[in-house]
């Protein structure tokens, strides 16, 4: 009963994250074609909404990717590409993500990382949601 409830889980999630995933890509498209000139001109509190739904939206994207990799853990069908990384390169793209946010709230972040820093294994696949 119970692996049968968790196979359930697991199927529902993969298959939610598949079905957010388009509509969540047709909003990154359509917040491109705004951001075109040819579209017409916007001024910067526009683009500044628009590039802050851009953000949210890449957010749920990476989100929806990421649920997708849970339940490929769960069910054993996971790969992963690990090469060697600047644990620099980790820190940035984590404080990246939330910037413009932190930065609404008047929150600045400031990042100590020594350069000298050994590299780590990381699969960048996963790590950067492309």
């Amino acid at each position: 009963m119970f692996k049968e409830l968790d196979f359930a889980k697991t199927n529902f999630i993969a298959t939610i994250s598949h079905e957010l995933k388009t509509p969540i890509s047709s909003i990154l498209m359509s917040l491109d074609l705004l951001n075109n000139e040819r579209i017409g001109k916007i001024n910067s509190e526009q683009q500044q909404l628009i590039q802050s739904a851009k953000e949210d939206s890449e957010r749920l994207l990476k989100i929806t990717g990421e649920l997708l990799d849970m339940t490929q853990v769960e069910t054993g069908k996971i790969s992963l590409t690990l090469q060697p990384t600047l644990p620099q390169e980790i820190v940035l793209y984590a404080t990246e993500t939330i910037k413009i946010r932190a930065e609404q709230k008047k929150i600045f972040i400031e990042i100590d990382c020594p350069e000298t820093l050994p590299s780590v294994s990381a699969d960048l696949e996963k790590q950067y949601g492309y």
